[in-house]
């Protein structure tokens, strides 16, 4: 319960903060699609990893193993696996210094697909996962 309030309170933060910017699409997609993949990847083999490979440091600090373990239960519990290469884009947005990609995907127990946002920021020239956020009619109730 306290992942889930976590969870929708960061994503109303990032939500009322959303800024218009330009973004180029494609660019983003280049290191949004393949990080994000292998997060929900890495997620499915509860491999911490491979899951946390793109992480920035803080992101690796506010997901230890034994979080990342939690977490899965949580997810899986509900919405089963992500189904791999399931993730259709959606939308990108520009909040701050953040860079948020969101997906539709198909997971094993959720017959709607489940909305996946990834958030990404920039570490000294590098783009690394600073958030991930999962939504789906199973996931709220």
């Amino acid at each position: 319960m306290k992942i889930k309030i976590i969870i929708f309170l960061i994503s109303l933060i990032i939500t009322l903060n959303l800024s218009c910017s330009k973004i180029d699409v494609n660019e983003v997609r280049e290191y949004a699609d393949p990080m994000t993949e292998n997060l929900l990847i890495g997620r499915n083999e509860k491999n911490y990893e491979k899951y946390s490979k793109d992480f920035s440091d803080k992101m690796k600090e506010a997901v230890s193993e034994d979080k990342f373990l939690e977490s899965i239960d949580l997810i899986e519990g509900k919405i089963g696996k992500y189904i791999e290469n399931s993730k259709k884009f959606d939308s990108v947005t520009k909040n701050n210094n953040y860079i948020i990609v969101t997906y539709k995907a198909k997971f094993t127990n959720e017959s709607n697909n489940v909305t996946v946002r990834t958030v990404f920021e920039d570490v000294n020239g590098e783009m690394k996962i600073s958030g991930e956020f999962y939504d789906s009619p199973k996931l709220r109730k």
